[in-house]
């Protein structure tokens, strides 16, 4: 039987739900659940932590399987960005990454590194974090800086060399490792989420301020910043800056919902067609 559905004369349909579809998150957005979703899977990578002598930590990596939701109802999303690193702050210390939020679940920023040339002359540890940052050096004989501690969500920092160079930053998959006289600390490896092929939140590389170090390959994945230089963490995949003035990446939010893949036919009313189109569905 017809009825009115905003100037239309016909049946009202419902949508077909072909399956999962996953929404990505680079910045601060809104995510609208599908009408008959429930739960939703998550991953949240927060913001890298800045460099400095000691490589950023990376990060937190936070998969949240499942989360509930109430089908058609918004849930904000913030996506943390990477911290600066540690040249021309008075500490001497990177800034941690900020937060990603969604849905009442948090991933922790990393923390920054430490360096013992920026600020007051004495040996640093790398700030906490998501994954710690990495520990600077000693200036002379004994252990450099200790790596900042990590969460659930990520590893510690790598220790310093006595007089030489800085720890790396931790990652997810791993501590950041201790450096060593000619080369700072390789950053903790990064890791990634089941069904995504991308390596995420992996720490940077410690630096060497008395000298250049020598070419490296970037840490196992998570983009972390690869030194010699002061490289930057990767957005999008909440890697720990390298070196003083390396920053950290920005983090990412995706979000797989189970029935967020529509197809449509027939006739609507005016109110479900507004309520897919704003939810992003109306194929």
């Amino acid at each position: 039987m017809g009825r009115g559905n905003g100037g239309i004369i016909g049946p009202t349909n419902d949508p077909k739900f072909c399956g999962p579809a996953t929404f990505t998150f680079n910045s601060p957005g809104t995510f609208i659940a599908a009408p008959n979703t429930s739960a939703v899977n998550a991953l949240l990578v927060a913001g890298g932590g800045g460099g400095a002598e000691g490589g950023g930590g990376a990060g937190g990596f936070l998969p949240v399987n499942p989360s509930p939701v109430t089908g058609g109802n918004s849930y904000p999303v913030v996506v943390g960005t990477g911290g600066a690193g540690a040249c021309g702050t008075p500490d001497g210390l990177g800034s941690n990454g900020a937060d990603s939020t969604f849905n009442g679940n948090t991933a922790t920023g990393g923390g920054g590194g430490a360096s013992r040339y920026v600020g007051p002359a004495s040996p640093k540890n790398g700030r906490p974090g998501g994954s710690g940052g990495g520990g600077s050096n000693n200036g002379g004989p004994g252990n450099g800086g200790a790596g900042g501690s990590g969460t659930p969500q990520g590893n510690a920092g790598g220790t310093g060399f006595s007089n030489r160079s800085g720890g790396g930053g931790g990652g997810k998959g791993g501590a950041g490792n201790t450096a060593v006289q000619t080369q700072g600390g390789l950053g903790g490896p990064g890791s990634s989420w089941p069904g995504d092929c991308v390596t995420y939140a992996g720490g940077g590389r410690g630096g060497v301020p008395e000298g250049s170090l020598p070419a490296c390959c970037r840490p196992p994945g998570g983009g972390g910043g690869n030194a010699p230089g002061n490289l930057n963490g990767v957005d999008g995949l909440g890697g720990g800056g390298s070196n003083n003035e390396g920053t950290g990446g920005d983090g990412i939010v995706k979000v797989i919902d189970p029935n967020g893949n529509f197809s449509f036919s027939g006739k609507f009313t005016l109110k479900d067609q507004f309520a897919y189109i704003k939810a992003g569905n109306w194929r």
